[in-house]
């Protein structure tokens, strides 16, 4: 159970770096 929700808060913080790069980048693009 622990394992599982380690691997959420992973995805999820993956997800986040993503798209505060992709903002930053989109940001730059304008």
């Amino acid at each position: 159970m622990l394992i599982i929700s380690k691997t959420i808060g992973f995805r999820n913080y993956m997800l986040g770096v993503k798209s505060i790069t992709f903002e930053s980048l989109y940001h730059l693009l304008q």
